[in-house]
Order: C-alpha cells, then sequence, then structure tokens
C-alpha cells in the first residue's frame, strides 16, 4: 500500500525469521516452586485412597465369595430334611450359582486392560536434531528426567505418562506425546510453555505415580459398572429361559445391579479424588510453564489452545458430515491455519465461553479463569523470547505432518479415496503484499489510483459492444488525456495534501482530548488547517475527477474487446478471461459501495491512533471519553461498511471455501478491551480491503495490458468486427425475356 498515507496505517514489515539453530534457547534460571498446602492435602488423599480402594474392592469380593460359601455350608444342613429335589435346586443351588457369576463378576475388571490407546507415532533425534536440543535444554533448565519416547499425535493436547504402564511405575521410562496441531499454531516461546508444563509433570515423580495408580482403581471401578461382555450377554440370555435357570440368573443380575451401585458410589469418590489431585497437579506445572514462558506468553497460549480445539472440533464435524468430503493432506496444517483464519469477534465468544466456565469436582483440569488468575498474579518475564514457528525446531515438519495424515487415513481403510485429498497451502500472511499490483497501477494510469483516491468502478462499468471505430477512438482520446496530464505531480499533491489533512485530525484530535496546552500548540489551529486543507482537497479532485474518468473509459473499452472474435483467435483463454473479468468488475462495484465509509473510517483510526498512547499515562481525564466515541463512531462506520458489503464474495482463491468480503476482513485477533478491539478491526478492514482493491484493480489491469499488447500486433482494426465464419455471397441475376 501507500508508504506515506499516514503514520498510524504502516505496519510494520515482518522481519525474516531464522531457522538456524540456537546455541542456547533459554537465558536465566527457573525458580523454585513451592508445594501448595492443597497439593500436599491432594497428595495425602490419594495416598490413602490408593490404599484403602483396593483394599474395599478386594473386601467386597472376599465377602461376597465368604457369603456364598456359608451360604452353601449352611443351606446343605438346612436343605437335608427338604425332600422335594425341585424345592432344593431352586432355593440352594440358585444362589449359589448366583453368587459364584457375582463372584467373577466383580473379579473380571482387575484382569482387563485400558482399551484406549492413542493414534501416535515416534520421532527421532537424528530426524530432528533441533527439536531434541531445544527438549534437553529445556528439562536440564527444570530438572526433570528426560522422556525415553517422544510421540507426535494429530489431536490439539500434549500429555506425559509411563512408556509401558505399570512396568515403568519403578524406573524414569517415561514418554512425552505432543500434538502436531500445537506445533503449526504456536510459536517457540509458547511450544515452550506446553513442554515445561508437560516437563513439570515428570518433576511430580511421586504424585504422577500415584495418580497412575488411582486412575487405574479408578478404571477398574469404571468397567464394572458400564463395561459390558460375553458374561453379560451370557447371563441376560440366560434370564430368557424358565424355571430353575430363569430364578438363578435372575439372583446373579440383582447381585450385580446391587454391586454395580457399590461401585459406582466408590468409582465417584475415586474420581473426585483423582480430580482434586489432577487439578493440583496442573497448577503446580503451570507455574512451571510461567517460569520458563513468562505470565504474557502463557495467557497468550491460552486463548490459543481453545481456537484450536474449536477450530479441531469444527474442522472433524464439518468432514464428519459430509458424504465422501475433500480431506487435507497436512491435518495439523489445515486446522492451525483454519484457527489463524478466525475473525476477532468468533475468537472472543470462543474465549468468553471458556472463561466463563468454572471446574467442577469430576473436572481433571482447572478451569481457564482460575489458571488465567494465577499467571496474571505470578507476572513474570519468562526465559525464553523466541517468537518463531515452532515448525522451526523439527527436520521437515510438512512431511512429518503429511506422512501422519496419511497413516491416520490409511488406517480408516477404504473410506477415504487419494481423490478426496486436496493439498494445504502455507498459511497466508496477516496483511498481503501488494506492491506489484500498485506499481502496476501507477504505470497504468500515470500515477492514478492511489488508495485516499481510488479508481472506482459504478453500475455503469459494464462490458459492451458496439462500433469498433468508436471504440478505438475512445481508448486513444482517453489514453491521450492521461499523457498530456501532469499526474505524478498531482498524484504527489494527493498524497501530500492527505497526509496533512490526517495530521490535522489527529492533531485536532489531541486538542479536544485536553493534551494540547502549550502557547505554541495554541498558535496552530487544527481546525483552521482543516478547513484550508478541505478546500485544496476539493480543488484537487476537481482536477483529477475528468482524469478518472478517462482512466476508468481506457480500461473498460480495452476489456471489453475481450468480446471480439479477432481477439479471440489471437489470445488464448479469451473465454475465461472475459468470465474472469466480469467477476472482477462485479466485485469492484460492490467494493466500490463500501468505499466511502471506509475513507471515513479511515480518519476516525487515525485519531484514535494518535489519542492511544496517552490513554495508560493518564494525561487527561478526556482521554477515555474521547477514545470511546472515536470508538463508538467507528463501529457505526464498520457496519455501514458490511451493509453495503452484504454477501460479496472473496474473489481470489483461498483455503476457506465460501468466503465472504467481510469474513476476510475481519480482524484476526482478539481483545477484551472494547476500544483495542475496535481498533484492531478498524485497521483490519483498512488493510485488508485496500488490499483487495490494488489487488482487484492490478488483475483487471493485467487482462487490459494484455488485450492492448494483442490489439498492437493486429495491423486492421477493422478486422476485430470480422466473424470467425465468413458469410455466404448471393447474387442477384436478372433476366431478359426471349
Amino acid at each position: 500500500m501507500e508508504q506515506n498515507v499516514e503514520s498510524a496505517l504502516v505496519s510494520s514489515t515482518q522481519e525474516m525469521t531464522s531457522v538456524e539453530p540456537r546455541v542456547q534457547y533459554f537465558q536465566g534460571d527457573v525458580r523454585a516452586v513451592r508445594l501448595s498446602f492443597a497439593y500436599k492435602i491432594a497428595l495425602g488423599a490419594v495416598l490413602v485412597a490408593m490404599i484403602a480402594l483396593p483394599l474395599i474392592y478386594l473386601g467386597l469380593i472376599a465377602f461376597a465369595a465368604w457369603g456364598v460359601y456359608l451360604y452353601a455350608v449352611a443351606g446343605l444342613k438346612l436343605f437335608r430334611v427338604i425332600h422335594s429335589s425341585y424345592i432344593v435346586l431352586l432355593l440352594y443351588v440358585g444362589p449359589i450359582v448366583a453368587g459364584v457369576i457375582l463372584v467373577c463378576f466383580m473379579i473380571k475388571p482387575i484382569f482387563s486392560g485400558f482399551r484406549f490407546r492413542q493414534f501416535g507415532v515416534p520421532i527421532s533425534h537424528t530426524d530432528h536434531p533441533e527439536f531434541f536440543r531445544f527438549l534437553g535444554q529445556l528439562c536440564q533448565l527444570l530438572g526433570a528426567p528426560i522422556p525415553s519416547r517422544v510421540d507426535v499425535q494429530l489431536g490439539v493436547n500434549a500429555s506425559a505418562g509411563f512408556r509401558a504402564g505399570f512396568a515403568s511405575l519403578f524406573g524414569n521410562d517415561i514418554m512425552l506425546r505432543i500434538g502436531l496441531p500445537l506445533v503449526a499454531g504456536l510459536n517457540c516461546r509458547e511450544f515452550a510453555a506446553v513442554l515445561s508444563h508437560e516437563l513439570g509433570h515428570f518433576r511430580q515423580r511421586t504424585a504422577m505415580r500415584l495418580r497412575y495408580v488411582i486412575s487405574s482403581i479408578n478404571g477398574w471401578f469404571g468397567r464394572a459398572v458400564f463395561e459390558r461382555d460375553e458374561l453379560d450377554d451370557w447371563i441376560e440370555e440366560a434370564t430368557n429361559a424358565s424355571g430353575f435357570t430363569l430364578f438363578a440368573f435372575l439372583l446373579a443380575r440383582i447381585g450385580i445391579a446391587l454391586t454395580r451401585g457399590i461401585l459406582w458410589i466408590f468409582m465417584i469418590c475415586s474420581h473426585a479424588l483423582n480430580s482434586f489431585m489432577c487439578r493440583q497437579m496442573e497448577f503446580d506445572a503451570d507455574a512451571c510453564s510461567l517460569s520458563v514462558a513468562g505470565t504474557e506468553a502463557v495467557l497468550r497460549l491460552h486463548h490459543k489452545l481453545r481456537v484450536l480445539d474449536f477450530s479441531e472440533a469444527e474442522v472433524f464435524a464439518r468432514l464428519k458430515g459430509r458424504v465422501q468430503p475433500k480431506m487435507p493432506d497436512d491435518l495439523s496444517a489445515y486446522i492451525a491455519l483454519m484457527a489463524s483464519q478466525y475473525s476477532g469477534e468468533l475468537q472472543g465468544k470462543v474465549f468468553r465461553a471458556a472463561n466463563s466456565y468454572k471446574s467442577k469436582w469430576y473436572d481433571s483440569h482447572p478451569s481457564d479463569a482460575a489458571r488465567n488468575a494465577r499467571a496474571a498474579q505470578a507476572n513474570l518475564p519468562g526465559l525464553i523470547q523466541d517468537t518463531r514457528p515452532a515448525t522451526c525446531l523439527f527436520g521437515d515438519f510438512a512431511v512429518l505432518s503429511r506422512k501422519l495424515t496419511d497413516l491416520l487415513y490409511r488406517s480408516l481403510g477404504s473410506r477415504i479415496r487419494r481423490g478426496q485429498i486436496f493439498h494445504v497451502e502455507a498459511q497466508v500472511e496477516d496483511a498481503p503484499e501488494t506492491a506489484e499490483e500498485e506499481a502496476a497501477i501507477k504505470s497504468f494510469f500515470g500515477g492514478l489510483g492511489p488508495v485516499m483516491k481510488p479508481l472506482l468502478f459504478g453500475p455503469e462499468a459494464r462490458l459492451t459492444i458496439g462500433s469498433v471505430s468508436e471504440k478505438m477512438d475512445q481508448m486513444r482520446q482517453a489514453k491521450s488525456i492521461l499523457e498530456n496530464a501532469n499526474l505524478l505531480e498531482i498524484r504527489e499533491s494527493i498524497k501530500s495534501t492527505d497526509v496533512a489533512f490526517l495530521q490535522a485530525l489527529q492533531r485536532q484530535a489531541l486538542l479536544d482530548a485536553g493534551l494540547l496546552h502549550s502557547e505554541v500548540d495554541a498558535l496552530v489551529q487544527p481546525a483552521a488547517v482543516l478547513e484550508q486543507l478541505t478546500i485544496e482537497w476539493n480543488t484537487l479532485c476537481e482536477k483529477v475527477d475528468p482524469l478518472e474518468k478517462a482512466a476508468q473509459a481506457r480500461i473498460i473499452v480495452l476489456l471489453s474487446f475481450l468480446r471480439a472474435p479477432a481477439i479471440a483467435r489471437v489470445l488464448d483463454q479469451a473465454e475465461r478471461l472475459h468470465d474472469e473479468v466480469t467477476e472482477l468488475l462485479h466485485f469492484s462495484r460492490g467494493l466500490s459501495a463500501a468505499f466511502p465509509p471506509l475513507l471515513t473510517l479511515r480518519k476516525h483510526f487515525a485519531k484514535a491512533q494518535a489519542l492511544l498512547p496517552y490513554r495508560t499515562q493518564g494525561c487527561s481525564e478526556l482521554v477515555d471519553a474521547a477514545l470511546h466515541m472515536q470508538a463508538g463512531e467507528m463501529a457505526m462506520l464498520l457496519d455501514e461498511i458490511h451493509k453495503a458489503l452484504g454477501r460479496l464474495a472473496y474473489p481470489f482463491s483461498h483455503v476457506r471455501a465460501n468466503l465472504s468480503v467481510i469474513e476476510y476482513a475481519k480482524a484476526k485477533e482478539y481483545d477484551p478491551d472494547r476500544v483495542r478491539m475496535t481498533c484492531k478491526e478498524a485497521e483490519s478492514h483498512l488493510q485488508m480491503l485496500f488490499a483487495l482493491y490494488f489487488k482487484s484493480l492490478g488483475r483487471l489491469i493485467a487482462v487490459a495490458s494484455l488485450v492492448e499488447r494483442v490489439l498492437d500486433q493486429i495491423e486492421q482494426p477493422a478486422a476485430l468486427t470480422t466473424d470467425r465464419r465468413t458469410p455466404p455471397v448471393v447474387r442477384i441475376v436478372r433476366r431478359t425475356p426471349s
């Protein structure tokens, strides 16, 4: 965009981040993390529960077996005097059979293993040496054991655990599992916060082992209460019989139901203790991530995680709800890319929903509000400031992620075909680069078309068929007008007047907010300057308006020649270009309707940018009022822009299908402060819509220049009217009578 339009709109270009390895990622030492009283209480309660619950469970089994034994011994003497074999079979053998089934049912969960397995693959230090160096430095910094295995998977999650289950319980055979969408969506500092959190769990040696055991016990209870297998099916089928079998198995089902009720109570107690312990462990691990990455990075991480979670859920819901959906070849990059394209408005809704949730007794993780409050209270700077994408830590992240995505699709069998898979492009930049289009516009129109005085197409700008000679005359006349005018000088006058006008607006805003007090400041009245600049601007507009009409006429005439048969014979894909131009002109007409409020928004944004630096300094009590007034004006202008744009579709290719211009223009960041969020929305709309103006007009100019070159190659302009088929010659012969 124009580099000296205004200082408020000049976006600093992002420096190219180096992907070369660094000697040391972390500077400083981690402060000692003290265990809280709640953590110690939870540790003691879980220790007691770990001992008590298995004993209670085994006691119940022993009690049931002992009851069956007593009944068998005592019943033998009681039923010996009864001579009816049917009664003995029903009242003596039936309860014993039911009791044996009940004891088998209670023993069964102990020998059943876990059914859930996460889909992941291990990575090695030979393929990703920089990541393992990063991880090693972090382990050394935190005093945590180095994981014996690192797995990557496709979920928005990271976890720490024992590699071989109970077999690894008494050693340091631990495993780290990392979700690749986290790597794709975070920078190195935020990724360090994730890893240090998981390594913080590694430091919780006793608690981690107690948690594993209590979780296993809780899993036993859960399987005993909810799991159904062949034994349950056999008992259910047996109750459909009659006589003795019905009675015995009915007693067994009643006993199982009562036992399940008791085990459900144990499961709830175990889960409550486990969840309480887990929440305290999460707080302790959060302290490690705060020490390493700092408060700012952790707060930003919590927000990004919620957006990534939402993106993952939306992506899978969209793919699940379609017949033969298009599947990305890089699932983790696609999830991160979709998350980066969510508007700040949507991110705000996700953030507020997550922040309003309060942890329940059964939640294994603390609420976002509690974690954010602790992070803000810590107020730590962190030991790493590396903001490069976390993908730079991996050897070839794209290859790794695509390979894992392919393995996932293969595991689904024949349900996904190769034709359904599409390639995921790299992430788009926040502010599109339009320098090439701007140079083409300046060259084609001789200097006309800057963003502060754009060349807009109204409803009258349509491709029509008419007299070729007349159109050629119009084009030559328009080109002559543009060549004879001193357009570069006019352009510089427009730019200088615009910059002076914006500076005067900012000065007026500072004066209204009571921020100009010195006598020197009072010498120049911004209102008088604005009045004089308005007169100069109107004079320039009167001079430029006929030149703009000539420029519009020139490009429309050139684009109209796409329908000429002679052009179609020389120019490849003329029909496709004609359709593209028609769509771009339709888009330009819609964009033109939004430009008047957009240019007004630009002025209010300049005022807000001048006032924002004084907001936290307490220089004037009027600053907040002035900023809220500007935010209100900008919000109304944004609504007006949205109404003008309507459902206008984004005209170029984009990773999001069916993207509207409004969604494209919205800010992709969220700020809870209303004034700052409105400023972000205004800045994003200005950048994105101005970029769309340059891109669409630049593309029209590219096609028009191509047509102009073809016209120069055609020697006879009259050939433009010649049809491809030669009409037949009809001769009329008048016969004379003989």
